[in-house]
């Protein structure tokens, strides 16, 4: 079969409106947002004209990139319109409203961000291949095999998340420690849970990608996709049902080449899913959660919490605020910046772990290493903050990266994470295998997770890496690093005249 050539009028075309955006786009934003705000003081219109030039790169650096329907997916995009919304729309968004204020340490937050992002985006544009992600299948669609392992994988994977349930040490419950047995048993138990999710995206790129009609898989498919869902619920925490979501956006966007309209119910969801968690877990605190291991006891806890947060008798409401200003609170990461550069020092923040060493922590025991850094610097944070340690306030990578090594670690610290991705997107480019696309899927939003710091983000994608590769090969088969279809996609070179 021929190797599918990616038109050349096509990428021509999306430069083009890159240049657009930079020569039209800007100025007239830049333009239209001065007499919108000229009467609101110099620190918002500095913020502004900051957050227009970040948007405007983003922008820029997305369409280069080919067509944003199947860009949005490559690690890259995906990481540039995370920070976009999270650091840029939704604080500007909360200073107009007013639920925060301004001042010069937000400043300097947005100023270092535009200033890491600009090197980040720097080192994708150098190590760039032409090429977009598709999905070239290597088995046939009713392949024993694989309906073998996602049949294993979704009974054990739901065999242990029911273990978790019944031992009340699911999502928000084991966080607040109040289980008290052996920790490695839930450890190992969480691991094996994680084959729900893996059944299911397994199941879907047979039923997605290759339009499958075995029944089998399609009842996979949709059970795990249902439990998966249900057991986010039963956890209380939101990541556990935005995750699933998340997974069959991209499966989807890989597997049929647009923006699926999945994408467009996440912020709903999302404001549908804080009040309720909110009163979840309340109710879980006052004396609910020694019921929810029961059928009985779990329809009691959660039917109370349904009412709760429908009538806002929950510790939402006792702040007086509205989902909308709690949802954007939890997600304007910029203010977790803002709060690292308010710090006396930000030496606060380190520890006894370095950066060359994460990809080696979570390969250590323990008890063969009994100096080994403990991972807390959420707690570290907390407690700098005059919160203290019985919580834990996240550290976004680049403000990790200033605490460690101020504007120099920003800048070689953001450089090297782009190159990074966008090494890991060559290995990728053009038709990715079965095999590809399930170490690609679950692997993305580890390698893309502007909210953990540094150390941890770095550990725990080498770690999920590590594990994806294992399954991935058991299988699927073949070598440990054939992501990529033998049938590649390539961009012919211009021929000179």
């Amino acid at each position: 079969m021929a190797s599918r050539v990616l038109n050349p009028a096509r990428i021509e075309q999306h430069e083009g409106a890159a240049l657009l955006v930079a020569v039209v786009g800007l100025p007239l934003a830049l333009v239209v947002f001065l007499l919108f705000a000229f009467d609101r003081g110099p620190d918002f219109l500095t913020f502004g004209v900051l957050a227009i030039f970040f948007l405007g790169l983003a922008s820029m650096f997305l369409l280069t990139g080919g067509p944003l329907v199947t860009g949005w997916y490559s690690a890259p995009g995906f990481m540039t319109i995370l920070a976009s919304v999270e650091f840029v729309a939704i604080p500007f968004v909360r200073f107009i409203t007013g639920a925060d204020r301004l001042d010069s340490y937000f400043l300097r937050a947005l100023m270092y961000l535009l200033l890491g992002f600009s090197v980040f985006w720097l080192a994708c544009w150098l190590l760039r291949k032409p090429a977009s992600l598709s999905f070239r299948p290597e088995f046939a669609s009713e392949n024993p095999r694989i309906l073998f392992f996602a049949l294993l994988l979704f009974c054990s994977g739901a065999a242990a998340q029911f273990l978790l349930w019944k031992l009340g040490i699911i999502g928000y419950e084991a966080s607040t420690l109040r289980y008290t047995a052996d920790v490695s048993a839930m450890g190992l138990l969480s691991a094996v849970s994680r084959g729900l999710d893996m059944a299911m995206l397994v199941s879907g790129i047979e039923f997605f990608g290759k339009h499958s009609k075995s029944f089998a898989i399609r009842i996979i498919f949709v059970l795990s996709f249902t439990l998966t869902l249900a057991f986010g619920l039963i956890s209380g925490m939101k990541l556990g049902v935005l995750m699933p979501l998340f997974t069959l956006a991209v499966l989807l966007g890989i597997t049929q080449k647009r923006l699926p309209r999945i994408v467009w119910a996440f912020p709903l969801v999302y404001l549908a899913l804080q009040p309720f968690v909110t009163a979840y877990r309340t109710n879980l605190n006052a004396g609910y959660d020694m019921q929810i291991g029961t059928i009985g006891g779990l329809t009691n806890t959660m039917s109370k919490s349904i009412q709760d947060a429908l009538s806002g008798r929950s510790s939402l409401s006792s702040s007086h605020r509205s989902s909308f200003e709690t949802a954007g609170a939890r997600l304007s990461v910029l203010t977790l910046f803002h709060n690292v550069l308010q710090l006396p020092s930000p030496d606060l923040l380190n520890g006894d772990e370095t950066v060359w060493m994460a990809p080696f922590y979570p390969f250590i025991p323990r008890p063969l290493w009994r100096n080994k850094p403990v991972f807390n610097k959420g707690q570290r944070m907390s407690e700098a903050l005059g919160i203290g340690k019985v919580s834990s306030t996240n550290v976004p990578g680049v403000a990790d990266m200033y605490a460690l090594g101020g504007l120099p670690g920003i800048i070689s610290g953001m450089f090297i994470w782009g190159a990074c991705l966008q090494l890991f997107m060559n290995t990728v480019r053009g038709g990715m295998t079965e095999k590809g696309t399930f170490f690609y899927v679950l692997i993305l939003f580890s390698l893309t997770n502007i909210e953990r710091d540094t150390v941890a983000m770095i550990g725990g994608a080498v770690e999920m890496a590590c594990i994806l590769l294992v399954i991935s090969r058991i299988i699927y088969g073949g070598t440990f690093f054939s992501f990529r279809s033998a049938i590649a996609y390539t961009v012919p070179r211009k021929v000179q005249a």
